[in-house]
């Protein structure tokens, strides 16, 4: 059986829960929108799918604005890209001094 389309206050709700949006505030920012044009959507029942989309482009669109993915993979995929991404954007660990933490021929480890 198909998914509805879901409304619109539930696809803003599943992005600021996948991306770590936590407000509409800042959704809008990364659309490039004011905070009233999210603000808009949501009371008028409609939004800029297209968009979104452009936005969003690792979004699983079956997901999204019907509440269930075609494609399991797609998911899992989309996840491990986020990961990825967080992996990259963290930290690195602080730099070693030359040699330190190397084995010296002969000697023990």
């Amino acid at each position: 059986m198909e998914s509805e389309i879901v409304g619109v206050g539930e696809i803003l709700g599943r992005l600021a829960q996948r991306y770590g949006f936590r407000s509409d505030v800042a959704l809008a920012e990364h659309l490039g929108v004011s905070r009233q044009t999210v603000g808009n959507w949501r009371s008028r029942g409609s939004l800029d799918h297209a968009l979104l989309i452009r936005a969003f482009p690792d979004a699983d669109l079956n997901w999204l604005f019907r509440g269930a993915s075609a494609d399991p993979l797609a998911l899992a995929a989309a996840e491990l890209r986020t990961k990825g991404l967080r992996m990259i954007l963290e930290p690195l660990p602080a730099p070693q001094a030359p040699g330190e933490g190397l084995a010296r021929p002969g000697s023990p480890s």
